[in-house]
């Protein structure tokens, strides 16, 4: 998982490691993330972590939530983002933990093969090896899914379409992402496929 540097005029004010779950950000007291200044709006935005990734929302603030410079309702964090909310800055690294010995252990990516097996629709019994970091699939319009590779295994996100994917029939929101387990199922309107993950074991 990764972290947050919160700055503010160059100087460093807070680190924050990203668990599980969301993290508010906001001027209002009650945020995880509290930016007190009139530029941040009470509730902000949003950071969303599943296993390794983490989704950035902003909650339709008055200024708005910039990434890398440019404006933005909803992105996957990737490794030195810079993200701005009023005027705070805030840097997306790469997660360590702290051992006790004092050291610092950076996370290493866990080997694995994982696949997609077609079990119905038109091309039933098709197998696509998912060996990139990202992979689209989909129509555009309809439905479009990205599974991005991770740290601790992959994740499906719903990137847009008028039809919503299931995982295990558990319909995903537009710009959510959920992380997959081995012989999960996801379906897409008629096509139907289970998600199969294995170790590589190393040498």
């Amino acid at each position: 998982m990764g972290r947050l540097v919160v700055m503010r005029n160059g100087e460093t004010l807070q680190e924050i490691e990203l668990r599980p779950g969301q993290l508010t950000i906001g001027r209002r007291p009650d945020n995880d993330l509290r930016l007190d200044d009139p530029t941040v709006s009470g509730y902000h935005a949003k950071i969303q972590t599943i296993g390794a990734d983490s989704f950035l929302e902003d909650l339709d603030s008055t200024n708005g939530t910039l990434a890398n410079g440019k404006p933005i309702k909803k992105r996957y964090l990737e490794i030195n983002d810079q993200l701005e909310i009023g005027r705070f800055q805030l840097i997306f690294q790469a997660g360590v933990i702290n051992t006790l010995s004092g050291k610092t252990t950076i996370l290493l990516p866990t080997l694995k093969k994982a696949s997609l097996q077609i079990i119905g629709g038109a091309n039933t019994g098709r197998i696509i090896e998912l060996n990139k970091d990202s992979t689209t699939l989909g129509k555009a319009g309809l439905c479009v899914v990205i599974l991005k590779r991770n740290i601790t295994g992959y994740a499906l996100q719903f990137a847009e379409g008028t039809h919503a994917p299931l995982v295990n029939g558990r319909a995903i929101k537009q710009g959510d992402a959920m992380g997959l387990k081995d012989q999960d199922v996801i379906e897409m309107g008629e096509a139907k496929m289970q998600f199969v993950e294995t170790n590589i074991q190393s040498k």
